[in-house]
């Protein structure tokens, strides 16, 4: 922890780093500029600097900020929806599921199959209601712009609505009654024909959807992409990191034909805030492209040069920082947590509450514990990363190119 991220500050971390543990392969860093100025006093500009790929998608939040708030606020406020579908789903609370069966279903199709297979009124409509009132928790908890859930929970009500008129098609008449007529048609009843008669929330849902659809893209050409799903995509967790050598090398060429993609967009769209998002992706991606780029570097093993490719991200304890906000998105549903989460020096204190939680005892033993075997792993007994290939069947490393910090 410092006290400043001032470039004087900063300077004088990198020259300790420099001084014990020599110059390193590569840095890996946020996107403030002072910190790349700084890495190129202290190690010069041969050493490669790659922004972290989280960092740089986070610059696009504001683009969708205003219009998911938009959402956001008819949804839950305007129209309680997720206290009056909540209300539904407690009446059926006692309701057992049919042996054979999960007590969830994904997806609309699986629940069409257990209504046929089943005619089991109700249990397919607690199966819709959960399948809608889930969209939280099948999120990737990164927040706003990765995950738009209040976008995504009125997919799932727009789909989620025709499977339920389905599904009391043919209910007897008590049920119908009960739970369809005085249940969730009165809850549909406050949305105001789902938005139609809302003031600019149509364009407001097709504004999020263009701009989902080019941020979704950007993802994949930095092998971040979406699993391209009927409900809301996540983004695999095995590519948030690490990349293979030819993926990394495909980045350039995929950059810069997704620019002349945009630049191409630009010059038909016509829809001035969409036009305006276009313009920002262009700026962004030109501003950034030579640090977005990740660098293959060469050590040597058992004698043996390999090319590897750097962690995409900051280091270890930013990443368990992130996990944790992560999880606390995906449980509130809240792009934005409250101030104690801005950063991890405002996290710590929590340590303390974590340190008896099963999970978390053996990372908070020791303060000092996570910090010094992660140093002693490139100092000592460097492992190649899993994505390096081929992999040596023994290892005793030695780094003889420079030892590796990430930063």
């Amino acid at each position: 922890m410092v006290e400043s991220e001032s470039i004087d500050t900063v300077k004088e971390i990198l020259g300790k780093v420099l001084k014990e543990y020599g110059q390193p392969l590569a840095v890996i860093s946020d996107l403030r500029p002072g910190f790349v100025k700084a890495c190129i006093e202290v190690f010069g500009e041969k050493v490669k600097h790659l922004h972290c790929h989280d960092h740089f998608l986070r610059t696009f939040r504001d683009e969708f900020n205003d219009d998911h708030q938009f959402l956001k606020t008819h949804i839950t406020h305007k129209w309680q929806l997720q206290a009056g579908l909540s209300k539904q789903l407690r009446a059926l609370r006692n309701l057992k599921t049919k042996d054979g069966y999960p007590k969830e279903l994904k997806t609309v199709d699986e629940i069409d199959e257990y209504w046929v297979k089943t005619d089991d009124t109700l249990g397919s409509y607690r199966y819709a209601l959960l399948r809608i009132l889930n969209y939280k928790k099948d999120s990737s908890g990164k927040g706003v712009p990765f995950d738009l859930p209040f976008l995504d929970l009125y997919h799932r009500l727009l789909s989620g609505r025709d499977m339920i008129d389905k599904i009391f098609g043919r209910a007897t008449g008590e049920l119908r009654m009960k739970h369809y007529l005085h249940g969730f048609c009165r809850v549909l009843e406050k949305t105001n024909q789902l938005g139609s008669n809302e003031k600019g929330f149509r364009k407001t849902v097709r504004n999020l959807e263009f701009a989902r659809k080019w941020f979704d893209k950007l993802r994949a050409v930095l092998f971040l992409e979406a699993q391209l799903e009927d409900d809301r995509p996540l983004a695999p967790l095995s590519k948030q990191d690490r990349l293979t050598l030819d993926e990394a090398k495909r980045i350039p060429s995929r950059l810069s034909n997704f620019l002349r993609s945009v630049k191409r967009e630009l010059v038909r769209c016509k829809h001035p805030h969409r036009k305006s998002f276009l313009e920002n992706l262009k700026h962004q991606i030109e501003k950034y492209h030579a640090n977005i780029q990740v660098p293959i570097l060469t050590v040597s093993i058992d004698g043996k040069k390999e090319g590897f490719v750097p962690s995409r991200t900051n280091n270890c304890l930013e990443t368990i920082f992130r996990f944790t906000k992560a999880l606390l998105r995906r449980c509130t549903a809240r792009s934005k947590l409250p101030k104690e989460f801005g950063s991890i020096g405002a996290l710590l204190p929590y340590d303390l509450l974590m340190r008896d939680h099963p999970t978390f005892r053996e990372i908070f033993s020791d303060d000092r514990k996570l910090t010094e075997e992660f140093a002693k792993l490139f100092v000592y007994h460097w492992q190649p990363p899993d994505n390096l290939t081929p992999l040596p069947k023994k290892s005793e490393n030695v780094v003889d190119e420079g030892k590796i910090a990430i930063l």
